[in-house]
């Protein structure tokens, strides 16, 4: 094929800008390339198939068999590539293939609209339409990062005269400026294709691109076939022959590029391999894909990934997969949707023990968190875990979290359990208007604003900053998904939580004694009454109240209060010691039990609510409410000051460390005078 290099006054990035564009370095490469093809390939099937076919393999080959493909580099790739090599191809069937202009004719409407354009020659140019999965011109670099920088597009597309039209071109993205780039260009931006061209074009002689295909071992397309066809050579050994390091796991799946593949794929897209239900429900093709040659099916799937496909089936449908799994509907977030009452999404979920999630027995696996990147989780700890995916209409994950993330903050687990959930968007539900009339960029739908929170590489979802307010319609959810787990194992929380009691010895003596229970509302029974502020002059003084005592780990628990504050000014919540005959404030104890370190901490704080009102939706919060912790080293107090001339009740949760559980704490609340 013939090269072309792209004028410098075209272009305002060079290769190495462009590789560093998809800022994912986190995530294993072979997992960006399976992301971002699969959604290619999917975003692409034809309307009137039920399922995408995609075909991944490799093949070995010789470099003085196919560098005369690449004119100008090939004494360079002869010379450097002696060995056998890899080519990783990524094959895709019942797609439209790369259709539309091939090459720029003046009209940029043309180009824009241009499948073939966008992918090959495009930079940064963005899929159309709110159920799509990605940005062409960003999340291909990861296909240039996992070889040498050579990448090869094959496609096949039916014309609009009806007629079919083999097309093949290639490219080159490199750092000009690094090691050994492969040619010397400023820009290290090249492109291979059709001979004699003013611009850069596709090969479409049919012979030479059999010749191309035949040469790196892959089928081409024929009768009336359509696709699109990745084709990487050269691809870097070490990203899977990891060298065995002393204290590093390598996984069964890291040894070789298929287990790599094989593992990538049910990872981000096992939830969507041969599943009718998604089709039938969701309205998109079932995938349907192979490792060469070897068909995926989901009741071959690691455990963790099957219980994912159950719990994602059971979200779309409303309805558990089993006896295990529950259901929650996600709805009445205040300003959300045009129908409040209208579901936001649908989380479902489980609790597992060891033995369920295959960890245990003779055929004992991983655990589930290794399976989805977690390299540093603790195989053998006791601890209790929690692991979330969630994915939107294309039905690829687009990130698991664990148990330290939003999405389980107010979730109690227990040691040696696994909660693991699956939440899925109505992606279909209209926004509240607000969102189309009073942002700089509209949102009509909950899917167009849940994807437009992704970056390039669609691996977070993050509230957007308009102008100078924050839409906080995912941290909302993400509340709301908390919750709705955490009140399903409330009550039998509450009924593990026994923090011992006994007489304190030697300091202490009898006069101390505690009482039980976790202060004196340590439980909540039944449903709290209200605590909204009572401006009538019936309610006079500051109280507060303990909703929910959840334990976080062996000696930290959460407690989620509510406290009213009748006038402004400054009050201390405070963690005292609770005792028969009287508390013992943290000033007290310091005093009289020569430097005994108080035995509760303070660890973290977050106000939720603000008169029944999530806080981040009350614009003068921030001025009026003054938030601190430990106020002059008291770790067991924190200090809030109201600026409000009236009364006001403030929800929240204080995560509190227990250091001595002979010790009884008690939360009370005081004026600062």
């Amino acid at each position: 094929m013939y090269i072309y290099k792209l004028p410098r006054q075209l272009m305002s990035q060079d290769g190495k800008a462009i590789l560093r564009s998809l800022q994912n370095d986190s995530m294993p490469w072979i997992d960006l390339v399976i992301r971002e093809s699969f959604q290619n390939s999917l975003d692409a099937t034809k309307s009137e198939e039920s399922s995408t076919i995609i075909n991944v393999f490799t093949n070995e080959f010789k470099t003085k068999e196919v560098a005369h493909h690449f004119d100008k580099i090939q004494n360079v790739l002869i010379e450097r590539f002696k060995d056998s090599q890899t080519v990783l191809v990524i094959q895709d069937k019942n797609t439209t293939g790369l259709d539309g202009v091939t090459h720029s004719v003046n009209n940029d409407k043309a180009i824009h609209e241009s499948n073939f354009y966008k992918l090959v020659y495009g930079l940064s140019m963005n899929q159309n339409g709110e159920d799509k999965g990605g940005s062409w011109g960003l999340g291909k670099t990861s296909f240039f990062r996992i070889g040498v920088g050579i990448v090869a597009y094959y496609t096949r597309v039916k014309l609009p005269n009806g007629q079919f039209e083999e097309r093949l071109a290639a490219s080159l993205i490199e750092d000009p400026n690094g090691t050994n780039p492969l040619i010397n260009s400023e820009l290290g931006l090249v492109w291979w294709g059709e001979k004699n061209s003013t611009s850069a074009r596709p090969l479409v002689d049919s012979e030479l691109i059999q010749k191309f295909l035949e040469d790196f071992g892959i089928p081409k397309y024929n009768n009336d076939e359509t696709g699109t066809t990745v084709i990487i050579p050269f691809i870097k050994n070490y990203l899977f022959d990891r060298k065995m390091e002393e204290e590093k796991k390598i996984f069964w799946w890291e040894t070789s590029i298929e287990s790599s593949i094989q593992l990538a794929i049910q990872r981000w897209y096992g939830s969507r391999i041969l599943n009718d239900k998604y089709t039938e429900i969701i309205g998109n093709s079932k995938l349907e894909t192979s490792v060469n040659g070897k068909m995926l099916m989901p009741r071959e799937f690691e455990p963790l990934f099957t219980w994912l496909y159950n719990l994602y089936n059971s979200a779309i449908s409303r309805k558990p997969e089993n006896d295990k799994i529950e259901v929650k509907k996600i709805s009445n977030l205040r300003n959300v949707l045009a129908n409040p009452s209208e579901a936001v999404g649908y989380i479902a979920y489980v609790r597992l023990d060891a033995k369920e999630i295959s960890m245990v027995g003779q055929n004992s696996g991983y655990s589930p968190f290794s399976y989805v990147n977690f390299e540093n989780f603790e195989e053998n700890s006791k601890k209790g875990h929690a692991l979330l995916a969630y994915s939107r209409k294309p039905g690829m994950v687009v990130e698991y979290v664990m148990e330290d993330s939003p999405w389980f903050k107010n979730v109690p687990i227990l040691d040696e359990t696994f909660i693991l959930a699956y939440f899925v968007p109505n992606s279909g539900a209209l926004l509240n208007e607000s969102y189309h009339k009073n942002y700089q960029k509209p949102y009509t739908t909950l899917e167009s604003y849940v994807r437009d929170t992704e970056n390039a590489d669609h691996a977070r979802w993050i509230d957007k900053i308009d102008g100078q307010s924050k839409i906080t319609i995912i941290s909302r959810i993400q509340k709301y998904v908390s919750d709705a787990i955490g009140k399903s194992y409330i009550n039998e929380i509450e009924n593990r939580v026994e923090t011992q009691t006994s007489v304190l010895q030697r300091k202490l003596g009898q006069i101390y004694l505690p009482p039980h229970n976790f202060g004196k509302s340590a439980k909540a029974e039944g449903e709290l009454k209200s605590l909204r502020p009572i401006y009538n002059g019936k309610q006079r003084i500051s109280n507060i109240n303990i909703e929910l005592v959840s334990p976080l780990n062996h000696n930290t628990v959460r407690v989620a209060f509510s406290a009213y504050f009748h006038q402004k000014g400054k009050s201390d919540l405070r963690f005292d010691v609770s005792s028969i005959d009287k508390n013992i404030d943290e000033v007290t104890w310091k005093k009289d039990m020569n430097n005994l370190p108080y035995p509760f901490e303070i660890k973290e704080v977050e106000l939720t609510q603000l008169n029944g009102v999530s806080i981040n939706l009350v614009e003068e919060a921030v001025q009026n409410i003054q938030l601190e912790v430990q106020p002059d080293n008291n770790k067991g107090t924190i200090r809030i000051e109201s600026k409000f001339d009236e009364g006001m009740t403030l929800n929240g949760y204080v995560d509190l460390s227990i250091y001595d559980e002979t010790m009884q704490p008690e939360l009370v609340i005081r004026s600062v005078k």
